[in-house]
């Protein structure tokens, strides 16, 4: 019984987070992106925003033209057309680095098949949403296959910073603007009304409820920093 009064006092949590946070606007969700950017003290702010309108419009645009050659197919039926192997890894996540789901090259997406079942334990997205955790995942690493084929002339790949001064020189890309077209790429191609960045928070907490917490907390705070208000 009093387990039965936890699951719901989790899962009624979740809910609230995952309402509050659908609320925060895509511009943001860029901001947090370059948290863990390993380049972001070489970035200003004006062309960090920059970089984050940039992507999010190659992420949408990348979206459109797959739906004008494909109709409405679900992610998963896109990735039998774009002959995309599916793998579904029953490992556990643990320790301090949980991956979902990653793209491999050239042709194989993997997804943690043990956050699907913690989710759907938890939280039915689909019945938020419309569509489930398997399906946003999959949509997001499908752009990351595109972003594979298009390398040589694809926003995310072809923008790059200088690292040193001249005469020497060394130009590299930026790891945060293919996350942040990614997940633009996915809301566009499921017709979201959230970024899916914020399922960030929300799969970690099917893990860590304490660092979900912290991490929750200091994007809300932030993000009404930046509206300048507490």
């Amino acid at each position: 019984m009093i387990k039965q009064e936890r699951t719901k006092a989790a899962m009624a949590e979740l809910y609230a987070w995952f309402k509050e946070l659908m609320a925060v606007p895509e511009q943001f969700w860029g901001e947090y992106a370059f948290w863990r950017e390993p380049l972001k003290n070489k970035i200003k702010a004006e062309q960090r925003a920059e970089f984050i309108r940039k992507s999010v419009s190659c992420g949408r645009y990348e979206a459109a033209a797959v739906m004008e050659r494909h109709g409405d197919a679900s992610p998963a039926a896109l990735c039998r057309v774009l002959g995309l192997k599916t793998i579904y890894d029953n490992s556990e996540n643990g320790g301090c680095h949980i991956i979902f789901a990653w793209f491999t090259e050239p042709d194989e997406i993997t997804i943690s098949a043990e956050v699907l079942r913690r989710m759907d334990a938890r939280l039915s997205l689909g019945g938020i949403c419309g569509h489930s955790l398997e399906e946003i995942l999959l949509a997001h690493e499908i752009f990351h296959y595109i972003e594979s084929q298009k390398s040589k002339t694809i926003y995310t790949r072809t923008e790059k910073i200088e690292l040193w001064r001249k005469p020497f020189t060394n130009r590299s890309a930026v790891a945060a603007l293919s996350e942040i077209a990614g997940m633009a790429f996915a809301r566009e191609l499921l017709a979201l009304d959230f970024s899916p960045f914020a399922l960030d928070i929300i799969m970690l907490y099917l893990y860590d409820e304490t660092a979900a917490a912290e991490l929750y907390e200091r994007v809300m705070k932030a993000w009404k920093e930046s509206q300048g208000t507490k």
